[in-house]
């Protein structure tokens, strides 16, 4: 009687010990997703793969549009999450940034990019409809170089080579000064049939040329062959 009265206690003993015992947590759940990048992180990831733009280098042209086409991919993926629609507003802030910078530095085609890349991300957006066109017009502005002068009579014609800024498409011409030269296919992307260019004047003893960009009267000078040998 002693034992069994003795088990007894023993095993009342061991259930008031089981039960004061803390029930095990709960097993973790599962397949549950990590949580969303803050929009810090967001924006330096969508920043970096449009880096052509922001970057100190010049831009190629025929990188435009993959960087819009990326542009539009950002848009459409961070659209969706407040997260990453603040990250998208901080890279618009720099693509505007951008713009603004490389106007002031007459740098266009990093100007046109900015703008396009802005209209991928704004979509329905004109803000910027006459800065892009503003850039259109620099960029059909050519490189010029007076390669030579010959005097014939009372005239002096003027030898020069222009080099389109988008095709690379190099031209010769032989003018005087007052004459018109120059007449691209294109302007961006209206057709053009005017000339473009128009020399003003001959510089002291042929030291460079005047010319006038006559879409937007932009006058500026250009070396002759003397001047660049520091003759």
């Amino acid at each position: 009687m002693r034992i069994f009265k003795a088990v007894l206690f023993l095993s009342v003993l061991g259930l008031l010990a089981a039960c004061s015992q803390p029930a095990p947590p709960p097993p973790p759940p599962q397949n549950v997703p990590p949580p969303e990048p803050t929009p810090e992180q967001q924006y330096g990831e969508i920043k970096s793969s449009l880096s052509p733009l922001f970057g100190d280098g010049p831009l190629d042209l025929n990188m435009v549009p993959s960087l819009v086409s990326t542009a539009g991919t950002i848009r459409a993926s961070k659209s969706v999450t407040e997260n990453g629609r603040q990250a998208l507003n901080m890279l618009i802030r720099d693509v505007e940034d951008c713009i603004r910078k490389n106007k002031e530095a007459n740098k266009w085609r990093k100007v046109k990019a900015g703008c396009l890349v802005f209209e991928a991300l704004q979509p329905g957006s004109d803000r910027y409809a006459k800065t892009k066109n503003e850039a259109d017009l620099m960029l059909a502005r050519p490189n010029v170089q007076v390669t030579g002068f010959m005097e014939s009579g009372n005239d002096t014609f003027i030898f020069l080579t222009t080099t389109d800024n988008i095709t690379g498409e190099q031209k010769t011409f032989k003018v005087r000064e007052g004459e018109e030269f120059y007449a691209p296919e294109k302007v961006g992307d209206q057709p053009n049939t005017q000339n473009l260019l128009r020399i003003v004047r001959i510089i002291g003893n042929k030291q460079a040329v005047e010319i006038e960009y006559k879409l937007v009267n932009f006058v500026w000078q250009v070396e002759g062959p003397r001047a660049r040998q520091g003759a």
